[in-house]
């Protein structure tokens, strides 16, 4: 007998959460494993539960999907985290960044949430067919060799804060993120702009016109 594919989902509407659990229990080889409202409850039992796959909203109150997802993937467990929202492709290159194991939007039908869920726990990268589009144009830009569009929304808005004089401290404070989470994507933007410091990055962004 095949095992059942272990779920957790985050998302802080009820009615919304109660629904997509009760869609999904209703399918044979899938186990809804628990429910959380907020990122920091569900991180403290999926650390322990480790399910196979984890379907994440990106709004929750304090931290946010983004965060959670990123944090998710510092556990010992093999959990693929799979993005539920409605926000369309403003958010894929941040989650897709953070580890993100698909991204599909809340306006899914029932089949396509199934087949995404089972497509994560595959091994397998669903996107929403709506913002495809983005990550094509973005793959394109990466391939002229345009150091801008190498930047996630996310590092953007670090750099653009860095470039403000904020302290990492501050700036964690600011995106309700770890000053751990700052670091990490200011090493990426070092990488991405052949830097080794945020001053030549704010520079080089600058001179780029990444940032204006």
């Amino acid at each position: 007998m095949t095992s059942k594919i272990k779920v957790y989902l985050v998302e802080d509407q009820d009615l919304i959460r109660e629904s997509l659990s009760s869609m999904l229990s209703l399918e044979t080889d899938i186990e809804m494993v628990g429910l959380a409202a907020d990122a920091e409850t569900a991180l403290e039992e999926i650390e322990v539960s480790s399910p196979d796959v984890v379907l994440m909203d990106i709004r929750l109150p304090g931290m946010d999907g983004i965060e959670a997802t990123t944090r998710i993937g510092e556990f010992d467990g093999d959990s693929s985290v799979l993005i539920l929202t409605s926000f369309g492709d403003e958010y894929i290159e941040a989650a897709i960044d953070a580890g993100a194991s698909g991204y599909i939007l809340k306006s899914c039908n029932r089949e396509q949430l199934v087949s995404a869920v089972k497509a994560t726990h595959q091994g397998q990268l669903p996107i929403d067919p709506s913002v495809t589009t983005k990550l094509v144009r973005e793959l394109s830009e990466l391939r002229k060799g345009n150091s801008g569009s190498q930047l996630t929304p996310r590092q953007l808005e670090v750099l653009k804060l860095v470039a403000e004089g904020n302290r990492y401290k501050r700036i964690a404070e600011n995106l309700f993120v770890s000053e751990r989470t700052v670091h990490r994507e200011m090493q990426a933007i070092f990488d991405r702009l052949g830097v080794n410091d945020a001053a030549h990055a704010v520079s080089e962004a600058y001179r780029q016109r990444i940032i204006v």
